[in-house]
């Protein structure tokens, strides 16, 4: 495997975040426990409790190591969300919405939650599956408007009829300002509709 060869979420702690990922390993006894913490943090009403009675001296060694575990794994998602978010790493997933495999935007990165054993990603609106990590290079950067113009696409799909591209068009110049480029736009497009450009399909004729 070279650093350009995609990896599956699961595996991506322990390549991007090896050293935290080696603790956590250490405070939960084995990967596949240290992988459930990632993937499952505990519940808020939990952590309070637990904290309350730390706090109150009512709670013994275990709690306590929980908590550690716990203030871990938010670290944890946190540097990852970062990663992510600065385009140091990118994703790729098949978008629940579309069925397609494409790019996860590094805007949604933020506020991405993460399912590392079973190698989902989502956040309120969007969920993809299968999901694979990759470290970004500039070469990267295309696909990642692409990305970013299929999920704006996919929000301002209308319910019904036809969309004029060139109104979305003219809106996705306005949304994206500077970073618009009309390469990507038709290739969102493309992938938006599952159209070839020049071929549209008979329905739309």
């Amino acid at each position: 495997m070279t650093v350009r060869d995609p990896i599956k979420l699961r595996d991506a702690p322990a390549r991007f975040l090896k050293k935290d990922w080696l603790c956590l390993v250490d405070s939960t006894g084995s990967e596949a426990k240290a992988i459930e913490a990632l993937s499952h943090p505990d519940p808020g009403f939990l952590v309070f409790t637990r904290r309350e009675g730390i706090a109150g001296g009512r709670s013994g060694p275990k709690a306590q190591a929980q908590e550690e575990i716990y203030a871990l794994v938010e670290k944890m998602i946190a540097s990852y969300r970062e990663l992510g978010a600065s385009g140091r790493l990118i994703a790729q997933g098949i978008a629940s919405l579309t069925g397609l495999r494409q790019s996860i935007p590094s805007e949604f990165w933020s506020n991405l939650r993460f399912d590392f054993e079973a190698n989902k990603a989502s956040n309120d609106q969007f969920s993809y599956t299968h999901v694979t990590i990759n470290e970004n290079d500039p070469a990267d950067s295309q696909e990642d408007l692409v990305a970013r113009m299929i999920a704006w696409l996919t929000q301002h799909r209308p319910e019904k009829g036809k969309a004029l591209k060139k109104i979305l068009a003219a809106g996705a110049r306005a949304e994206f300002g500077d970073d618009y480029k009309e390469r990507a736009f038709n290739e969102a497009y493309s992938r938006v509709y599952q159209r070839r450009r020049g071929r549209p399909r008979s329905s739309e004729k």
